[in-house]
């Protein structure tokens, strides 16, 4: 069920980049998912003597006890905020501030919202910095009130387990037909995880999803299914706790 090669060569590049990039930077924000801090954890050592910020974002779509229990073990470094709505983002600013000049990295696997919450902080003008000395050579800065911020792309661990496989496809945040021959299966494991009270038959018969013959299109339905739970649309889930983090 699960395919072979996968890991795009944009994203081995982006991992470099992310190197050379948080040599100047003083703050990097890594955006997380809400629902699944940990599989959406990005493959990446934080350097010792940087500020850095986790900001779980979706936190509209995650269970609200769940999130608190997330702050709590992160401390004053997590923040909970939904880049959709802009819950969260006057925290935020706020913290920014205490930044003489805020020069940030944005880090997240792809899919996660990190552009979102880059939209977000600069706002609806994106002025791009010109001779900043030692930063035009490993990407593209962004200038804003508060400071400056490097966009880049998102980056995944080349080597995934096959739980962090279903959890990232369950969030959207790997490319479905490059991990799978069949959302069948992750489909299934998806209605497991949260006990619904549902199958993959059931969807493709309330909605039509048929085949010829009559035969359940369950295909389609699984395809249905994520899309429903991306969306929020079976309520507000969280996958992860702080607990699950072992060790």
């Amino acid at each position: 069920m699960r395919r072979g090669s996968w890991y795009p060569g944009h994203i081995a590049k982006g991992r470099q980049l992310l190197k050379d990039a948080v040599r100047f930077a003083n703050l990097v924000l890594v955006v997380l998912d809400a629902r699944a801090p940990l599989s959406t954890f990005p493959p990446w050592d934080p350097p010792p003597n940087k500020v850095i910020w986790k900001l779980l974002n979706k936190a509209d779509l995650a269970d609200e006890r769940s999130t608190q229990e997330w702050l709590g073990y992160l401390k004053g470094d997590g923040i909970a905020l939904s880049a959709k709505s802009g819950e969260g983002f006057e925290y935020l600013f706020k913290k920014l501030k205490s930044f003489k000049m805020a020069k940030v990295v944005v880090v997240g696997v792809p899919n996660v919202g990190k552009s979102s919450v880059i939209n977000r902080l600069l706002g609806r003008r994106k002025s791009q910095v010109g001779a900043v000395p030692g930063m035009t050579r490993c990407g593209t800065w962004f200038r804003a009130k508060w400071g400056v911020l490097f966009d880049m792309p998102g980056i995944l661990e080349p080597r995934l387990d096959d739980d962090t496989k279903l959890v990232l496809t369950w969030l959207g945040c790997l490319k479905e037909d490059v991990i799978w021959s069949s959302l069948v299966y992750p489909a299934r494991e998806l209605i497991n995880r949260l006990s619904l009270n549902v199958s993959l038959e059931d969807i493709a018969l309330e909605r039509g999803f048929l085949k010829k013959g009559g035969e359940p299109d369950l295909e389609r339905a699984a395809s249905a299914l994520l899309k429903a739970f991306r969306d929020g649309k079976f309520g507000r889930f969280t996958l992860e706790l702080p607990a699950d983090r072992g060790g």
